[in-house]
């Protein structure tokens, strides 16, 4: 429970610390929003299926793995982007188009992994969906509601959240 708070928290943090237009990216930077889902859905979930079909896995570790590389990514790299010569914006543009494409993508691959390795998760898509959308969407709308309609509000608890 202490960690699904956190990780909660820290959404809304990351809500709160983003700017309108932010969420645009696809828009202002076509390229850069492509190649970075294109590697996080068709990349890595191929280069995944490459090794489980080369390594001697057994079926359940493989579809883990294969779930894992199609599972949206939510560190807290806001302000650590510049390290690495990127812009915050940018870094929260990403999670929030790859948060949305998790919507529609992960179900798809839920399906092609049940049937690619003959293997009956307990895992039903709209209960997948339900997730992603409680410890994803609403809090980064809670966290992005706060900086909107309280901003003398959203500089105080970001400090608190983000620890």
């Amino acid at each position: 429970m202490t960690l699904l708070t956190g990780v909660l928290l820290l959404v809304v943090a990351i809500g709160i610390g983003a700017r309108p237009g932010w969420g645009s990216l696809l828009l202002r930077r076509p390229w850069l929003a492509l190649r970075t889902m294109g590697a996080m859905y068709v990349g890595m979930p191929a280069f995944v299926l490459l090794l489980v079909w080369i390594l001697p896995l057994q079926r359940p570790v493989s579809a883990a793995l294969l779930s894992l590389a199609i599972s949206p990514v939510l560190p807290p790299w806001g302000r650590k982007a510049a390290v690495v010569g990127g812009r915050s914006n940018d870094i929260i543009g990403l999670q929030l188009l790859s948060s949305g494409i998790a919507l529609l993508v992960i179900p798809l691959m839920l399906w092609l992994v049940e049937h690619l390795f003959s293997i009956q998760t307990t895992l039903d898509p709209l209960a997948v969906e339900l997730v992603l959308l409680v410890t994803v969407a609403a809090p980064l709308a809670l966290g992005m509601g706060t900086a909107r309609w309280a901003p003398q509000a959203a500089p105080r608890r970001l400090p608190l959240l983000t620890g």
